[in-house]
């Protein structure tokens, strides 16, 4: 205890003798007895940091130990103690070598040691070098003695470097971009620098500078398909920093899928034939097929085609059974198309359509005929058939019209028939009439029995039965003839009952009054 209270009463005589004056170093990096061979920063010095070690390695150049070594670093703004938040940051030395039996607190002659210390930096620190100093204490150890050594003090330079420039937004911000040939994408930047350095911008694309000291950059892509390369360059003189962008240009995949029904019908199989286009595929092209349960694939579920050109149309013919059961109900037609453009790139794509699920509605004529068929102008004619659903669903509002062109018909009430409801296999006869113009031409005409029905949908349905009548003059002559005579007889018929009539009232009234006389 009397030894270390000496220790310190001498250790602040010789700093009252020896007041401190800083020492410039001799040659390189060396002061009096020792030499500072490396400054290390463990991080980098950037403004805003906080607890940076920072390791200064000195060379011990005296004939003896040391031993006690305690540095301060005397700091100059930006820099501050981690620790304490001041302007001095403390140390103690320890040896960098590894000898047994020597405490790591003693550094042998011509051995190094190092200071470790623990610093802040600024956030407003600027680049540049800054000059502090460190003060050095030590004891000597001679033989079994130890003395303190004279305190000394070594210039220190504190480099903070030059701070790169900060890219603080892009736009765009993704990083990979597609686009289609020629297309303009805008692409724009805001950066800033530490220093207040003047920034440069450069702009390249697949290797060729485009555009400088700009920090926006319209890009027009190529006219052909591929990728290009666009990075930007931010430059404060010093250092660098880039952003890349990959601009994929591809003309955008077009597949359709047209149908030629949208319905399917339920009890029965479908047959229908699909169109699937593109506007990219070159070569082998595959097709599948895929529909929903409860519906049945009846025909071939997968198809290739070789040697397909773009936009090409492939048609696929396909057959599918719907239960009776689905009837009312939807389902989705699916396709699944593989195929490669011109450039080898491959594609999966999907086309679907939604189909509906009706019942069948299946009108059949049977037993049609014409009564009559040779008519006269302004004659009647009457034609007469039976309808059946053969289908598994009702025909609805069906009606029946006659009609004609060449105005052989005159259109009436007559000749319009409302025959309602149609059962699955429930015949319906019906009969209609039609009257012929009066100023129909003579000759052979043809005139038609249109029958309208709906489905279970609504759709409209028509059905035409086609008729031949013969409209011929000497028949309308004959009928009026005979219509002449009928008036003759009628009137004399009639003028013989009033005859008859009139004989039997008088001799009914002379018999009476015969009577009366005799009385």
């Amino acid at each position: 205890m009397k030894r270390t209270l000496v220790v310190i009463i001498i250790i602040y005589i010789l700093v009252l003798i020896n007041p401190i004056v800083p020492k410039q170093m001799v040659g390189a990096q060396t002061v009096g007895n020792f030499r500072l061979d490396q400054i290390t920063w463990t991080g980098t010095q950037v403004p805003g940091i906080t607890d940076i070690p920072l390791q200064l390695q000195i060379m011990n150049l005296h004939n003896a130990s040391i031993t006690s070594i305690f540095g301060v670093l005397m700091l100059p703004f930006p820099f501050t103690d981690a620790v304490d938040g001041d302007n001095n940051a403390t140390a103690v030395g320890e040896t960098l070598s590894n000898y047994i039996n020597v405490s790591q607190y003693t550094v042998l002659t011509g051995e190094p040691f190092e200071l470790v210390f623990s610093l802040d930096i600024s956030v407003n620190a600027k680049k540049g070098l800054y000059n502090s100093n460190l003060e050095l204490n030590y004891f000597i150890k001679s033989g079994d003695s130890v003395s303190p050594g004279p305190p000394l003090i070594i210039p220190i330079e504190l480099e903070i470097p030059n701070s790169p420039p900060d890219i603080d937004w892009v736009r765009p911000t993704a990083g990979s971009l597609e686009v289609e040939p020629g297309e303009e994408i805008n692409f724009t930047v805001m950066c800033s620098d530490a220093d207040n350095d003047t920034l440069e911008y450069e702009w390249v694309v697949d290797g060729s500078s485009t555009n400088n000291s700009k920090s926006s950059f319209l890009f027009t892509s190529q006219q052909e398909v591929g990728v290009q390369e666009i990075v930007l360059i931010v430059s404060d003189d010093n250092t660098s920093i880039t952003r890349t962008w990959d601009v994929e240009i591809q003309i955008p995949s077009e597949t359709s899928l047209v149908l030629d029904t949208r319905y399917l019908a339920a009890g029965t199989t479908t047959s229908l034939q699909a169109n699937i286009i593109n506007n990219l595929w070159r070569g082998k092209v595959e097709i599948e097929l895929q529909i929903p349960p409860p519906l049945v694939i009846q025909s071939n579920s997968s198809w290739d085609f070789l040697n397909v050109t773009e936009g090409e149309n492939l048609f696929v013919p396909i057959e599918i059974f719907t239960p009776l059961t689905a009837m009312g109900s939807t389902g989705d037609i699916t396709f699944i198309v593989q195929y490669s453009d011109k450039h080898g790139t491959s594609y999966i794509e999907t086309v679907s359509q939604g189909m509906i699920i009706q019942g069948l509605v299946r009108v059949a004529v049977f037993s049609s005929e014409i009564i009559e068929s040779t008519t006269y102008q302004g004659g009647n004619i009457e034609i007469s058939a039976t309808l059946l659903n053969t289908g598994n669903t009702n025909a609805l509002f069906t009606n029946a019209s006659l009609q004609s062109q060449a105005g052989i018909l005159v259109d009436t009430e007559g000749s319009k028939s409302y025959l309602g409801e149609i059962e699955p296999d429930s015949p319906l006869p019906f009969s209609i009439i039609g009257t012929v113009n009066s100023t129909a031409p003579l000759g052979n005409h043809t005139i038609y029995c249109v029958i309208y029905y709906q489905d279970d949908l609504y759709n409209v349905h028509e059905l035409v039965i086609n008729f031949t009548i013969s409209i011929d003059s000497s028949l309308k002559t004959s009928n009026d003839v005979v219509s002449d005579i009928d008036l003759v007889s009628l009137v004399l018929g009639s003028g013989i009952t009033i005859l008859l009539g009139g004989g039997t009232v008088l001799a009914i009234f002379l018999v009476v009054f015969r009577r009366r006389s005799v009385k």
